[in-house]
């Protein structure tokens, strides 16, 4: 497995550790508020609202993945940005003009060559 997908991984994991253990805090939070009777409700009700919590729990664990993987897969398209237009130009494929007359002669000459 590639080195960088396996962080990538890694901090996917290790976020949505985080994000469950937060989601459930507030359903704990929300449950012990509504059994205490800390808030006047209908039993229906208080079921309702800890049906919601689970599931924008869910909705936000679902929202930062895609969020990180756009983030992610930008990194191409703000490559191509800054090679498409902060980048250097190359040299010209012709530095100069080369004269008609060139070359004037051809010769190859051999110094203190030996064969075996």
């Amino acid at each position: 497995m590639n080195s960088a997908y396996f962080l990538t991984f890694a901090n996917q994991r290790w976020l949505s550790t985080r994000l469950d253990m937060i989601g459930n805090l507030l359903v704990l939070t929300t449950s012990v508020l509504v059994v205490t009777n800390r808030f006047s409700v209908n039993p229906s009700i208080a079921g309702l609202v800890l049906s919601y919590i689970l599931a924008i729990v869910q909705m936000i664990q679902f929202t930062v993945r895609q969020l990180a993987e756009v983030e992610n897969n930008m990194n191409a398209t703000e490559r191509l940005h800054f090679y498409g237009t902060e980048l250097d130009e190359e040299a010209p494929l012709k530095l100069g003009e080369v004269p008609p007359s060139w070359p004037d002669k051809g010769a190859i000459t051999f110094s203190k060559v030996e064969m075996r």
